[in-house]
């Protein structure tokens, strides 16, 4: 489908636009994040991300009327920035970069972006949770700090709406 294609960039596209827009933002050297599409090496040590979309239902919400109402449909997404620190640097470190990444996001709205001119997608961003999930990685077998990771989520839905027909 179209729709979650052009829904996923226009959702990540908007995440990189926070990005430059936040005055505390870490840069790319502080806190590099692995995106889909874009050339990433982990670093070996510090801080890193991981950004993902996941959708979830897609519902019918409405159904066509007259121009510019057409079939509503709704579907649940939700953003993740996986959060990986040393092990040892505590919780605080990721925190902080959950909230100077992702707090720009939190509770937002993006109306009528329009895919091609026969469909129009808003988007709503819910409010920012953030999850410990532990050590991953490294360890004494492998001769290296474990990693912890740190889970900040968006969840949020878009709507797309069918316009005209092409």
């Amino acid at each position: 489908m179209k729709a979650f294609s052009l829904a996923r960039s226009t959702i990540l596209s908007r995440f990189e636009a926070s990005r430059a827009l936040s005055a505390d933002y870490p840069t790319d050297t502080e806190f590099p994040i692995e995106a889909p599409n874009r050339r990433f090496q982990k670093p070996t040590s510090g801080p890193w991300g991981r950004i993902t979309v996941q959708f979830g239902e897609r519902n019918q919400i409405s159904i066509g009327g007259g121009a510019g109402s057409g079939n509503r449909k709704r579907t649940a997404f939700v953003l993740t920035l996986q959060i990986f620190v040393p092990e040892h640097k505590g919780e605080k470190e990721a925190f902080e970069i959950a909230e100077q990444v992702m707090g720009s996001l939190d509770v937002q709205s993006i109306a009528a972006v329009d895919i091609p001119v026969t469909t129009r997608i808003d988007l709503f961003f819910g409010t920012v949770s953030f999850t410990p999930v532990g050590n991953v990685g490294g360890g004494e077998d492998e001769g290296a700090a474990g990693t912890a990771q740190f889970n900040a989520t968006i969840s949020g839905h878009f709507d797309d709406i069918l316009t005209s027909t092409p």
